[in-house]
């Protein structure tokens, strides 16, 4: 006959395992909230081995469970998202960004542009379209869609013709974004731009 453990002594061992749980996730949280503060809030699998000093497969677990409790959110593969951060939107979404595209030119253009400029009647479908140096493509993110298009241009030229903006990603003059737009056949409705003064 077998002998089961009572439930006076699961029930005790069941309660420090969630009380062991609990105290990880409040740990992770305090760690994140640090770096929150010193304008970490984007997350590769390498610095979260660092921060976490975990590795291979507890770290898959422990990410898991973050993500599982709404603490961290998945952007792609390989990059997390700490969810309860206190910064901006601009200033996520700018981190976003360039942790999307590492090493590349950045900056805002095509409708999400062209509607900040008036050059387009129609609302934009809700993506912040960005012109990047690196490889195109398009991202969920908690704070809205990044479709990323890809330009040749040298970045002498994109210097020239767009605008420096604090906490953000710099977006293309009135005159480049009406560019960009005829130049990849994105929107006909154009109000008046003007296209032909933006610098080589």
């Amino acid at each position: 006959m077998r002998c089961f453990p009572s439930i006076s002594v699961i029930f005790p061992l069941m309660l420090c395992f969630v009380i062991i749980r609990v105290m990880l996730i409040v740990d992770c949280i305090k760690t994140f909230n640090e770096y929150d503060r010193l304008g970490q809030t984007v997350w590769s699998i390498s610095a979260l081995s660092i921060a976490l000093r975990e590795n291979h497969a507890a770290l898959r677990k422990t990410i898991e469970r973050l993500c599982g409790a709404g603490i961290l959110a998945r952007i792609s593969r390989g990059l997390y998202l700490f969810a309860l951060t206190s910064r901006g939107r601009d200033q996520v979404l700018g981190e976003i960004i360039a942790m999307l595209r590492p090493g590349e030119y950045c900056f805002e253009s095509l409708e999400s542009a062209a509607q900040k400029w008036n050059l387009v009647s129609q609302t934009p479908l809700g993506a912040l379209t960005v012109m990047t140096t690196g490889r195109r493509g398009r991202f969920e993110t908690p704070y809205g869609t990044v479709e990323f298009t890809h330009t040749d241009a040298p970045v002498g030229e994109v210097l020239r013709n767009t605008v420096p903006r604090d906490g953000f990603i710099p977006i293309a003059t009135k005159e480049y974004t009406a560019h960009h737009l005829k130049r990849c056949g994105r929107t006909t409705e154009l109000a008046e731009a003007q296209s032909t003064n933006w610098e080589e």
